[in-house]
């Protein structure tokens, strides 16, 4: 059975760098993801990004990447579009794969849903028979693992944290805390 990780831009409780770089067959990674000295809690592998579509623009951050998740298709036809369209040329042979309602059958819908959340679901149906995990997923309590004071955007974090939860009990997905990993009061 294929093992997935999705790396939220949240906090991060733990060195899982290990873990997640030998242990998963996919390790999904979000947005303005930093992995530069963050190794030891979140890895440096990176198969899949999901992601906003006006973040293509920073091509040269993904230029190892595959394959793409984009999110928010429908902020493709923003005023952002043509800059977009400028970079695309840079993703020739890249994988991209586009968030619809299709993947909404899973949970009750919401208006304003994170690209993490998006990025749980599509992971469910583009992989049925895995295991996903994921890891930095703090329903809006903290800013970035990367910068704690950043403000996020308004997503419904209360319904976003309940429906995270319903996922963990009907076992679609799982915390990366019951693989086991040094917690960083256990780091000396």
């Amino acid at each position: 059975m294929k093992k997935i990780i999705i790396i939220g831009n949240g906090l991060i409780d733990g060195y899982f760098g290990n873990t997640i770089d030998c242990q998963f067959d996919y390790v999904i990674r979000l947005n303005h993801f930093v992995i530069d000295k963050y190794e030891h809690f979140i890895g440096i592998r990176t198969d899949i990004v999901g992601m906003m579509p006006y973040i293509l623009c920073d091509y040269k951050l993904y230029k190892n990447i595959e394959e793409f998740w984009i999110v928010r298709p429908e902020q493709h036809y923003s005023v952002k579009e043509q800059r977009i369209q400028q970079v695309l040329k840079h993703y020739h042979g890249k994988t991209f794969k586009f968030f619809d309602d299709t993947y909404m059958d899973i949970i009750e819908y919401s208006d304003n849903i994170s690209t993490g959340l998006r990025s749980i679901l599509m992971a469910i149906k583009e992989f049925p028979n895995a295991q996903i995990y994921i890891t930095g997923f703090d329903s809006g309590k903290y800013g970035h693992y990367f910068n704690l004071q950043h403000c996020h955007q308004k997503h419904e974090w209360d319904w976003e944290k309940q429906t995270i939860s319903k996922l963990m009990r009907q076992n679609m997905i799982y915390d990366i805390k019951k693989l086991g990993g040094i917690k960083k009061s256990d780091k000396k």
